[in-house]
C-alpha cells in the first residue's frame, strides 16, 4: 500500500495587506511620478523627510525642524494612520507640501541648518 507524503510545511502564500502596507513602490516608479520636481539644497541623503515648496524639493530631518519650529513640533506628534498609499511618499520618506515661495523655504532651512552662513547673501542681495 503506497501513502503520498505531504510536506509537514505549508507554502508561503503572498505576503498579507498589512505587510504589504510597507513596502515602498520600486524606485523606478517613484522616480517616473517626480521628474518634473527640482532636488534642491539642502538635500541630506540620511534625511528622514522631504519638503516640497512649489517645484522644489528639500530632503531634511524630521528633528531638525521640530527642534526649532512649534508648528513642525506640533504636526509630527499629530498621531498618523498606517501607510496605505505611498503615492505621498518619495525616496522613501513622507512629503510635507509646503505653500510657501521655494526661495523662502531654502532660506528657511539655511537659517536652521548653515547658522545663517548664507543667509546674508540673499540679504545683501535684496532677497529678504
Amino acid at each position: 500500500m503506497a501513502y503520498a507524503t505531504r510536506s509537514a510545511k505549508r507554502k508561503r502564500e503572498e505576503q498579507s495587506q498589512a505587510q504589504q502596507q510597507h513596502q515602498l513602490p520600486p524606485p523606478q516608479l517613484q522616480i517616473q511620478q517626480r521628474e518634473e520636481l527640482i532636488r534642491t539644497d539642502p538635500w541630506f541623503d540620511d534625511g528622514n523627510l522631504i519638503l516640497r515648496a512649489e517645484k522644489a524639493i528639500f530632503r531634511v530631518h524630521r528633528g531638525m525642524l521640530a527642534r526649532h519650529s512649534e508648528i513642525f513640533k506640533d504636526m509630527f506628534n499629530i498621531p498618523q494612520p498606517p501607510v496605505l498609499d505611498w503615492s505621498n511618499y518619495m525616496y522613501g520618506c513622507p512629503v510635507v507640501t509646503l505653500y510657501d515661495k521655494s526661495d523662502e523655504v531654502s532660506i528657511m532651512l539655511s537659517l536652521l541648518y548653515d547658522n545663517y552662513k548664507s543667509v546674508s547673501n540673499y540679504i545683501f542681495q535684496g532677497v529678504c
